[in-house]
């Protein structure tokens, strides 16, 4: 009899484990990278279906860069949305998927000296990516993928900095996080 219950709670353990395992429907996430660069981004990701899952992320940025002619300040917003698919048994979010998305990026700049006046740069981007999402049965999440995307750049032509970019670039996702 003691065997028996010892069996049946350990069943028991290992199913609930494994429920738990299953019912992580929700992420969130950052790109650890980003802070490097002088930005910080939170991504919420929540599965709909074994297929499919949809993302919205927020990000800001505030940096600043000097050289031995000029000193800029520079802060920047902007927000993503994406639907992702995932293939295989894994199920969402876990594996192999492919992820359209759409993004709108806003930055402005002050320049220090006189030679440049404050500019503002808008993004606006439509692409698709491809990759991997890690998740651990502690619910560690790594997510890494790849793509190509249509950008829209636009500034606002007070610098001698201005550009003005419409075409096709690489798109690249990195994230760490934990599921729930």
């Amino acid at each position: 009899m003691k065997k028996f219950l010892l069996l049946l709670s350990i069943a028991f353990a290992g199913s609930v484990c494994l429920q738990a395992q299953q019912e992580r429907k929700n992420v969130v996430k950052t790109n650890p990278l980003g802070l490097l660069f002088g930005s910080f981004g939170l991504t919420y990701e929540r599965a709909f279906t074994n297929n499919v899952s949809g993302e919205l992320g927020l990000e800001i940025a505030s940096t600043k860069v000097k050289s031995n002619t000029e000193e800029v300040k520079a802060n920047g917003f902007g927000g993503r949305a994406a639907i992702r698919y995932f293939f295989g048994s894994h199920g969402a979010p876990k594996g192999w998927n492919i992820t359209p998305q759409i993004s709108y990026s806003s930055a402005s700049a002050e320049f220090k000296s006189e030679k440049n006046k404050d500019t503002n740069v808008n993004v606006f981007a439509v692409g698709v990516i491809g990759g991997y999402q890690f998740l651990t049965t502690g619910g560690f999440v790594a997510d890494l993928g790849l793509g190509a995307g249509y950008y829209n750049f636009d500034s606002d032509g007070n610098t001698d900095l201005t550009f003005q970019f419409n075409g096709i670039g690489p798109m690249a996702r990195i994230g760490l996080g934990y599921a729930f």
